[in-house]
């Protein structure tokens, strides 16, 4: 699965979870600023898979039916706060089908909330 990151989400969240094998490239320059609509059109004509968000109400704003791409919506944005979900994230992104949409919990499995 090749994935690429969203613009609000940290650069250095794909450099990590390329280090544990997965295929994540990080946001491309010239795709800043495009709505949510032509970005999804722009992830699936360049042959991602899946992009990681942290954008919650993109799943609100966009119908995935049809679509070639999944999502990942991250339960955070900070680098530092998504480090402990690390293992969460490739897990779900092994896991993720196209046209899907998962919403990450802002809690790790066995906390809390």
């Amino acid at each position: 699965m090749r994935a690429v990151v969203d613009e609000g989400v940290p650069r250095r969240l794909a450099g990590t979870l390329r280090s544990l094998g997965l295929k994540v490239s990080p946001f491309p320059p010239e795709w800043k600023g495009l709505s949510n609509g032509k970005l999804l059109s722009a992830v699936e004509e360049a042959g991602f898979d899946c992009m990681l968000t942290c954008d919650r109400n993109i799943r609100n704003q966009q119908r995935m039916s049809g679509r070639s791409v999944g999502l990942l919506v991250l339960p955070a944005q900070r680098f530092d706060d998504l480090l402990p979900f690390v293992p969460v994230i490739a897990s779900e992104l092994t896991k993720l089908r196209r046209g899907e949409v998962i919403v990450m919990e802002r809690s790790l499995p066995g906390e809390g909330t």
